[in-house]
C-alpha cells in the first residue's frame, strides 16, 4: 500500500519516478560526474530542462550528499571523468555520487539497500551523514545489517526467514531483552569489540575531505590490520598447507546429492554431455585419419 492505495492500482512508470534508489554497489557510467548525476533526471519533468537548470539541481544534490566538497577540488570539477564503473573514485566517493543521483529529482521515497555495508569505517561516517541529509523531508526505507544505520528510524521492522519478528523504535526494541533485535544488537556489539583492530583510524577528520592524488588512484586501497596479519601468516606457511583435490566423479556425486529433486535433469544433461564428448572424439579421430592418409599411402 502507498498512502492507502494498493500498489497494483498505480502506474508503474509513475511509481518508479517517485523512488530514488541507493544500492550497496553503485553503478556509475564511464562519463563525467555531472552526467552521472544527471541520469537521475531521466523520466522526470526536469529531463528536458536547460543545462543551467540541470546544473543547479545537480549542484544542490551534490551539496546534500556531501559530494560537492571533493568534486569542487578535482582538477576538472563536475566535468571530471569517473572511468569505467567509476573505478577512478573511491568507494565512499562513488556512493556519494550515487546518493546525489538518487535525490537530484527530489523523489518522495528514498530506498537505501545496504547503502553503507560495502564501505570501510573511514567512509561510513561521511556517507551516513549524507544519507541523513538526503532522507530529510521524504519517506525513507532503509534495508541494513549494520544496526548503526537504522537506530534513528521512526519504525524498525526486524525480519527473519521472510517474516516480521518485531516492530518498534530502537529504544522500544532494546527494552525487550529476549527479543530478536536485542540479540542482534548484542551480537554486533561483541563482534565489533573483537574486530576493533580492523577499524581504520583517522588522525584528523579533516583528512576525510582533503583532496589528494590518491583519491583518483585506483591502486590506493585501505588495508586493515587483520589483512596484514593474514598476509604474514601466508608468507610463513608458504606452500606447506596441503591442497585437497577432488576427482570428477566425486564432484558429480556431490552435485547430485545437493539437488536430488532435479536428479532426472542432471542425468539427462550428463547423458547428452557424454554423447557430445563421444561425438567430439569421433570427429577428432576422423580429422586425424584424413590428415594421415596422404602421408601413409606413399609409404604403402
Amino acid at each position: 500500500m502507498l498512502d492507502g492505495t494498493n500498489l497494483r492500482e498505480l502506474n508503474i512508470k509513475w511509481l518508479r519516478s517517485q523512488i530514488g534508489l541507493v544500492s550497496q554497489e553503485p553503478v556509475l557510467f564511464a562519463t563525467s560526474i555531472r552526467d552521472n548525476v544527471a541520469h537521475g533526471l531521466i523520466g522526470t519533468p526536469y529531463e528536458d530542462a536547460s543545462d543551467e537548470e540541470k546544473f543547479r539541481l545537480i549542484k544542490a544534490a551534490c551539496v546534500k550528499s556531501n559530494a560537492d566538497s571533493f568534486v569542487s577540488h578535482l582538477p576538472q570539477g563536475y566535468d571530471t571523468m569517473v572511468g569505467e564503473r567509476g573505478f577512478l573514485l573511491s568507494g565512499g566517493q562513488k556512493q556519494r555520487i550515487a546518493i546525489a543521483r538518487a535525490i537530484v529529482s527530489d523523489p518522495r521515497i528514498l530506498l537505501l539497500d545496504e547503502a553503507t555495508s560495502a564501505l570501510d569505517t573511514r567512509s561510513e561516517g561521511i556517507v551516513q551523514d549524507a544519507l541523513d541529509k538526503a532522507a530529510a523531508g521524504r519517506t525513507t526505507i532503509t534495508i541494513a545489517h549494520r544496526l548503526s544505520t537504522i537506530k534513528d528510524a521512526d519504525c524498525i521492522l526486524v525480519m527473519g526467514e521472510g517474516l516480521i519478528l518485531e516492530r518498534g523504535t530502537h529504544a522500544e526494541l532494546l527494552a525487550d531483552e529476549n527479543g530478536a533485535y536485542f540479540r542482534l544488537v548484542t551480537a554486533q556489539t561483541l563482534r565489533e569489540g573483537h574486530e576493533g583492530l580492523d577499524a581504520v583510524i583517522s588522525s584528523d577528520e579533516k583528512d576525510l575531505e582533503k583532496p589528494s592524488s590518491e583519491d583518483l588512484d585506483n591502486k590506493s586501497t585501505i588495508r586493515s590490520i587483520r589483512s596484514d596479519a593474514v598476509g604474514q601468516v601466508k608468507e610463513k606457511i608458504g606452500d606447506q598447507a596441503p591442497v585437497e583435490t577432488y576427482g570428477l566423479f566425486y564432484l558429480m556425486r556431490r552435485i547430485a546429492g545437493l539437488y536430488r529433486e532435479g536428479l532426472h535433469r542432471y542425468l539427462i544433461g550428463f547423458f547428452f554431455a557424454i554423447c557430445k564428448f563421444v561425438k567430439h572424439i569421433i570427429s577428432c579421430a576422423h580429422t586425424f585419419t584424413q590428415a594421415m592418409v596422404p602421408l601413409i599411402l606413399p609409404l604403402v
